[in-house]
């Protein structure tokens, strides 16, 4: 909703990617710039990469757009974004409701965030990260039970990361 023709919003977010590399895709090379700390260009980028769906990527572009947005101190604007994208999905992907969750749990509604983890999960129920973020937010609601048997199901199923093991325990 710039005001930019589509052609020239084309060019305009193949510049900036340009900036970053030219042999990389909108989404990695938003990625790129993330990294190095450019992050206002990383969200331009992923923004771009979300509406283009550039390489049937755009869920994990639009997850990190989202990201980005908080990341950039715009907490509100990217769980109204994520709001929006549950809305309007036919059917929401395991990323989409990931990602709410995180903006969820990011803005102090926790028992929403683990109901949004829990219909991740329901579509891709190999996700530790995800497992392990709805199973502290159990333990911090006092719903123990349920937290025990996310952390069990995470520990069967093994070769945890170092941050997921550390957010398990």
């Amino acid at each position: 909703n710039c005001g930019l023709s589509a052609e020239e919003d084309h060019q305009v977010h193949n510049e900036l990617r340009q900036h970053v590399s030219e042999d990389l895709s909108l989404l990695d090379a938003a990625k790129a710039a993330n990294k190095v700390g450019r992050r206002l260009i990383a969200l331009k980028l992923a923004t771009a990469a979300a509406a283009e769906n550039e390489g049937g990527k755009g869920d994990k572009a639009r997850a990190l757009r989202v990201w980005l947005l908080s990341a950039l101190g715009e907490k509100e604007r990217g769980l109204e974004d994520c709001k929006v994208w549950i809305d309007e999905s036919r059917q929401p992907s395991s990323v989409a409701w990931a990602s709410y969750g995180q903006q969820l749990q990011h803005n102090a509604f926790p028992g929403a965030a683990a109901d949004a983890y829990q219909k991740s999960l329901q579509e891709n129920p190999k996700q530790p990260g995800v497992r392990a973020s709805r199973a502290a937010l159990l333990f911090q609601l006092r719903r123990h039970g349920q937290s025990l048997n996310e952390t069990l199901d995470l520990f069967e199923a093994g070769n945890l990361d170092k941050h997921t093991m550390a957010l398990a325990v």
